[in-house]
């Protein structure tokens, strides 16, 4: 469905808080509310912003979703169209009609299609890119037209927005290195609110009563996100093969995505059925996350992945193939890191060396929660309202 379809009428409190001098209008424009950390981020976003006297509206493809209960009830959602490369117009209509202050935008089709829009749009809306992935690896196995014009168009048009927020160091670095200008861009950490991860986690869920009555109180590796291509889940099951014996370790997948049926055919052509598990997605997994052994991630890519904060602030160890995990766990400092994508005698061996020091009392939590809270939403907010101002004044 193309054009404008408003879910909800534009609340009152929103008009008070415009008439309050130190208030901004702000949009913020992603796919939706499916599962994924870019959607999580921007809700817990929107939600804060909102929490500081601005007004927020959500702009969104997909207005349903497991994250759309998490949205506070006085920020407007829109849907613009049910494509993303249909919300031309849409988009086009709705920063002449609703004049936010700034248009904070994430994932990479998204961004090209705001910035393209910007171009033609007659306000003075500040446009503001966040980039979350390194789009030369992650757009392998994008197809179509979608991905098609991404690669072709990205560095034209980022380098037409007002801001690019780079979620790390490293993208940082590589949108320089690809032609993006380095005055625009700005570093700002993906934050995690742990206050509300904590009172999530000790939600009576039965997610968590599913693997304990598979695997009783075994230890259990878990992975956290999305299942495609560009995880390489090949590399854990391979590696969790060989470390499942130790202590009856179990392997927990919370998530969903098109290779999670190849994925659970190679975990059955290797024998390995009854020590691993498939949740699916779950808006709420740190229960699960909050009881496991360890996480792993094994991607070919990630900017900052938000997964590993959490962990870590639940005092879980973390091992990860050198993607943008690196920068959160210093290089090494608070976690473990491959020196391949496709090791799995290697990722064993960090296995068994991680449940070895488990079981040993040989991991200082205090240490990892330490490193979790430079990842703070106060941190963060405090830098996206400070952008946001200096932009409009």
């Amino acid at each position: 469905m193309s054009g404008l379809l408003k879910v909800g009428l534009e609340s009152s409190l929103c008009v008070m808080l415009l008439n309050n001098g130190g208030s901004m209008r702000i949009a913020l424009f992603c796919y939706g509310f499916d599962i994924g950390g870019v959607e999580r981020l921007f809700v817990c976003l929107g939600n804060a912003l909102l929490g500081r006297g601005h007004c927020v509206q959500m702009l969104v493809s997909r207005p349903q979703g497991a994250y759309r209960k998490d949205v506070n009830c006085d920020i407007e959602v829109i849907k613009l169209s049910s494509r993303v490369r249909h919300v031309f117009f849409p988009l086009l209509k709705y920063l002449d009609s609703h004049k936010p202050d700034v248009l904070l935008v994430g994932h990479d089709f998204p961004c090209v299609m705001a910035a393209l829009v910007h171009l033609f749009s007659r306000g003075k809306t500040k446009l503001v890119l966040s980039q979350h992935s390194y789009f030369n690896v992650d757009m392998q196995y994008a197809v179509g037209v979608s991905g098609w014009f991404v690669r072709q168009t990205m560095r034209i048009l980022y380098n037409r927005a007002d801001r690019v927020i780079a979620v790390s160091d490293g993208i940082r670095s590589f949108l320089i290195e690809h032609g993006i200008k380095s005055e625009i861009i700005i570093r700002i950490y993906n934050p995690v609110d742990g206050m509300d991860i904590t009172a999530k986690s000790i939600v009576d869920d039965d997610s968590l009563q599913k693997v304990y009555e598979k695997f009783g109180r075994d230890p259990y590796i878990i992975f956290l996100g999305r299942m495609t291509k560009v995880k390489n889940l090949d590399l854990l099951v391979q590696a969790f093969a060989q470390v499942h014996d130790l202590h009856n370790t179990a392997l927990v997948f919370v998530g969903d995505g098109d290779d999670r049926g190849r994925i659970e055919e190679l975990v059955d052509s290797m024998g390995l059925t009854s020590r691993v598990l498939f949740m699916g997605a779950l808006s709420n997994p740190y229960p699960l996350l909050s009881q496991s052994a360890m996480l792993v991630l094994t991607s070919f890519s990630e900017a900052l992945p938000t997964v590993v904060i959490e962990a870590l602030h639940f005092g879980k160890p973390v091992i990860s193939t050198p993607t943008g995990a690196v920068e959160i766990l210093g290089n090494g400092r608070v976690g473990k890191i491959m020196t391949s994508f496709e090791n799995d005698s290697e990722l064993a061996r960090l296995m068994e060396m991680t449940l070895k020091e488990l079981h040993d009392g040989g991991i200082s939590t205090e240490v990892l929660h330490a490193r979790a809270n430079d990842f703070s939403m106060e941190i963060a907010l405090n830098q996206y309202e400070g952008l946001f101002s200096k932009l409009i004044s």
